[in-house]
Formats: C-alpha cells, structure tokens, sequence
C-alpha cells in the first residue's frame, strides 16, 4: 500500500466564498516538512529525485480535531442559514493564526533536530543542557523560578503550555462575548 504525505504553505483562506464549503485539517495546514532525498525506485527509473514529507512536530490530527472542535462548537447553536458565513469566517479567524504558527514550528523543528555540528548545533545543545538542568532541580524538588527556553520543543514549558493548552470552547465563547459576533450571528 502506498499514500503520499503532501506539505504546503498556510493557505489564506480556508472558506470559499460561496460560503458552501471550507476546509479543515491536512486539507488547508498540514503539519510535514518537504524534504528532498535520492532514492532508489522500481527497475524501470532506477534512481530519481523524489519528494518526502516528514512531521517534525507531530500535530496534523491535533489541529484537525480543534477545527472540528471549534467548527463544531459555533454551529452548535445555529438557527438561520444566514447566520452560516459569519460563522465560517469566525472559524477561520479562530483558528488560523494558530494552526500557521503550528506549521512555522514544526518546519523549524527540521532545522533544530538536524544541524550540522557548528556554532547552530552547539547553541542548540546548550540549550538543551540548560533546560534539562532546570528539570533536574525541579525533580528534586527546588523551585525554578522561570522557564528555559529550549531549542527542542517537546522539553520547553512554554511551547508545551501553548500547543497543549489550547481550549476550543474557551476560544469560541471569547469570540461569541466579542463586538464582532454580536453585530454578525
């Protein structure tokens, strides 16, 4: 069996201007990392460029469930077709400045995880030396009075608070408590 994984730029808009149709997860921001290789194929074209996509952050499905999530939770309380355009602009105004950033992220990931040893690596190193030490103390019980950035997103307490901490229903009730919804649902 074979699938391919597809990578793109964060598209502007994710909601035709029909208003009939939008899009969500992969389909307008997966989360891969287009990198170029050379690898062997069937007999037929024995070696040739080949384009290979790869999740540095591992959040496409995450992201796809908080659009359900948010899209779901808007609409929730539809009671007019009318009301279907504000709506879908507000999903989209929700959720795009997030999921662009998960995407910047995730193509950063490629580069801190595969530096060539040199100053970028060493940084990147002490880094995660710093941070780790700082978890050592905590584990041991002493109070870290603020958090180490660190280059690996998965050990800073700070990127792990942004992507873990993302609230779908609190997202949409800020907006319904906004001047822009009460003016347009």
């Amino acid at each position: 069996m074979r699938w391919a994984l597809i990578d793109r730029n964060p598209l502007e808009t994710w909601v035709h201007p029909t208003y009939k149709i939008c899009l969500l997860g992969d389909a307008c921001h997966p989360m891969l990392v287009r990198v170029i290789s050379r690898i062997s194929t069937p007999a037929s074209n024995p070696q040739c460029n080949t384009r290979q996509s790869q999740p540095y952050r591992a959040q496409g499905a995450a992201m796809a469930v908080e659009d359900a999530a948010v899209i779901g939770n808007l609409f929730s309380r539809v009671t007019s077709l009318k009301q279907v355009p504000s709506l879908l602009r507000a999903y989209q105004q929700l959720r795009h400045p997030r999921t662009s950033s998960m995407q910047i992220a995730s193509r950063k990931n490629r580069g801190v995880f595969h530096f060539a040893d040199g100053p970028a690596q060493e940084a990147r190193d002490a880094s995660m030396r710093a941070s780790m030490e700082v978890e050592v103390q905590r584990l041991r019980g002493a109070k870290a009075e603020t958090d180490v950035e660190n280059a690996n997103v998965w050990a800073d307490r700070a990127k792990i608070r942004a992507q873990f901490g993302y609230d779908a229903d609190a997202e949409v009730e800020k907006w319904r408590q906004s001047e822009e919804a009460m003016n347009t649902v």
